[in-house]
């Protein structure tokens, strides 16, 4: 984000930013934070992309984060994955929030009219998500982060922002994203909240959507369901569903991570 662009943006006195250069039509990415709260550093930074190591002063704890938003078309896009990919290879992603305009939905739901997502793409952006084995949060107060503006027929709504959240952050924090009102622009702003979470609270069992980007899963939790129990018709079902609880989690860990 060029900064006689960012010069015009007027913040308050505790308030900076660390900000990424444009391109065309790109304007960059901007971070904005509170320094009497945390301190960043800035680890990379691209067009569509800034990473940043975050140090919260109060409570000695530092994370990662990385703004992005995603090239529009498809070769840029399968590019920017692997670059990423990479560059997050070499950095302890224990803790660390990925956040912005993934540019793609990721699931047939993610979409309102218009044409169908592109399953192509759909896969490309899953693969991603796959490979970094970190959970796609759920969006609360809305479906859709996008709009055209359009009105009847004409109107198009798609799910494009979205956060992901490491396993280890979500076990030791409680995470909340929720949508906010879209005000001038086509996107909606969302707000990411995380409180720690006490030692004794177990972390509570959820199903994520992010595994149903897997090609196996239906396969599985078919053979898990299938499982021979003896006993009342209520029992029998109590247990398959214990049952395939018990296996997800499992196969979870093997393929996602451990979040559970």
């Amino acid at each position: 984000m060029k900064s006689d662009l960012v010069s015009r943006i007027s913040f308050s006195k505790n308030f900076c930013y660390e900000a990424s250069d444009s391109d065309g039509a790109s304007v960059g990415v901007l971070t904005l934070y509170n320094t009497r709260v945390f301190k960043l550093t800035t680890l990379y930074s691209s067009t569509n992309a800034l990473l940043c190591k975050v140090f919260h002063i109060q409570s000695n704890e530092s994370w990662l984060i990385l703004n992005l938003y995603a090239p529009n078309t498809k070769k840029e896009r399968n590019c920017f994955w692997s670059k990423l990919l990479g560059i997050l290879s070499n950095c302890n992603l224990n803790k660390g929030i990925i956040m912005g305009d993934f540019n793609l939905p990721l699931f047939d739901a993610d979409k309102r009219w218009g044409h169908a997502p592109n399953q192509d793409r759909k896969c490309d952006l899953a693969s991603f998500i796959q490979n970094l084995s970190f959970p796609n949060l759920d969006l609360q107060g809305g479906s859709f982060t996008w709009s055209n503006r359009r009105i009847g027929s004409d109107s198009i709504q798609v799910h494009l922002d979205r956060a992901l959240i490491s396993p280890e952050w979500l076990l030791s924090h409680s995470c909340r994203l929720s949508l906010l009102p879209r005000v001038g622009f086509d996107h909606s702003s969302m707000s990411l909240s995380a409180s720690p979470l006490s030692s004794n609270k177990a972390f509570p069992f959820h199903f994520e959507k992010m595994w149903l980007s897997h090609p196996a899963l239906e396969g599985n939790i078919s053979h898990w369901w299938s499982i021979e129990v003896e006993g009342t018709a209520m029992y029998r079902v109590s247990q398959k569903l214990k049952n395939v609880k018990r296996n997800i989690k499992s196969w979870n860990r093997t393929n996602f991570g451990h979040i559970f």
